[in-house]
Order: structure tokens, then sequence, then C-alpha cells
């Protein structure tokens, strides 16, 4: 069962989401006719097939399943447990897809204190959420929350991620939009020009986000 959640894991991120879901499925039910609905690793393909059904867009099942899977991570594992922390996280994608802005930022702020408490402002975990949060403070126009996070977060990713990682290159065109916003032209330009050809190289000349900053900066 491992075996075929790990190699599900692996499909799910060279992007072949439809055959990921399927292991991810049936991982899920061979451990739960061998453990039960709510063993550790039933959870664990139930979360991964969660996480592809969100990126199939399948956002209602997958939002009913990871929060599923949250409350049950919680009961079983414990709220402070990584496992659950990375639940929360999830759920949080969907959630935001959705429209449902205020429970997914509750949740994602909660989570991301809870990941700094536990496992450090610096893990890998925790400034991946703190990446996501970014980008739903500029997607949802909270501003002001992401003038106070924003700029302390791309560093963060910067020192201890490299600049050229994916993390800080999406974090320094938030910050170019941010700059757009405030009406900052010149220097919102610029730092999209500078992080230009590193983003198309990383994400695609078709990335969302990237379009999204194109369109919000004038040139």
């Amino acid at each position: 069962m491992q075996l075929a959640l790990r190699t599900a894991r692996h499909i799910h991120e060279v992007g072949d989401y439809a055959a990921a879901l399927a292991l991810a499925t049936l991982a899920g039910d061979i451990s739960q006719r061998m453990h039960g609905e709510d063993h550790p690793e039933t959870l664990a393909a139930r979360h991964q097939q969660g996480d592809t059904l969100q990126r199939l867009g399948q956002l209602r099942e997958a939002e009913r399943l990871l929060r599923h899977v949250h409350r049950q991570r919680a009961l079983v594992l414990g709220d402070d447990d990584p496992r659950t922390l990375q639940s929360a996280v999830a759920l949080s994608i969907p959630l935001y897809l959705l429209g449902q802005d205020d429970e997914c930022l509750l949740r994602l702020e909660q989570a991301i204190a809870d990941q700094g408490r536990i496992l450090g402002d610096e893990h890998m975990e925790t400034l991946n959420s703190r990446a996501r949060i970014m980008e739903f403070y500029i997607d949802s126009g909270h501003l002001a929350r992401f003038s106070e996070q924003g700029p302390a977060t791309v560093t963060d990713c910067e020192r201890h991620l490299g600049t050229g990682h994916p993390l800080s290159v999406k974090g320094r065109l938030s910050l170019a939009e941010r700059l757009a916003a405030a009406g900052q032209h010149p220097e919102a330009l610029k730092l999209l020009q500078d992080n230009l050809t590193a983003a198309e190289h990383i994400f695609g000349t078709h990335d969302a986000d990237l379009a999204r900053a194109r369109s919000t900066i004038p040139q």
C-alpha cells in the first residue's frame, strides 16, 4: 500500500492527475479494508486523493474529502501533528477556489501559526504555507496583510531556499503586484522584468500567477 501511495504522489508531481487519482483511491480502499477508515495510512491515501481531486478541478469533492481527513487526523494524531497541519493547509486551497475566503484564510493563518510553533518559521512546510497565503492575500485584496508579512516571507524564502527557488520567484512577483497596487509602477515593472525570465523558465509562459502579474502591472 505504501508503495502504491508513493507512486501516486510521484505521478501527481509529474502532472498525470487522472492516473494519480486512480492509484491514490485504490491505495485508500485497500488500506481501509485492511486497517480501517481512520488508520494513518488510510488517511494519508485519502489526503493524496483529495489533493489530486483539487488539481482536477473537482473542488466540492476535494473540499469534502480534505475536510474529513483533517478532522480525522486531528482526532487520531492530534492537532499539532505535522500531518494534521498538512491537511489544514491542503483544505485551504479548494476552500479558496470555491470562494470561501474567510474560512480559507482563517484555517491557513492558524495552520501557519501552528507550523511556526511546531516546525519553525523557516521550515520548508512553513515557508510553503507562508508563500501560499501571500498569493491568497493578493488575490482577495487583503493588501494590508500582504504588506505586513510579504517582504519577510520573500526574504526568508531567498535566505533558506535560494533566490532562484520557485517560492522566492513567486514571492517577488507578488511583491511586484503589491507595488503596482500602491501606485509604485516603475518599481513594480522593474521587479517584474528582473524576474520574468526566471518565472517563465520555472512556471512556463502561461502560468496563471505570471499572467496576473503582467496584467496588473502597467508596461
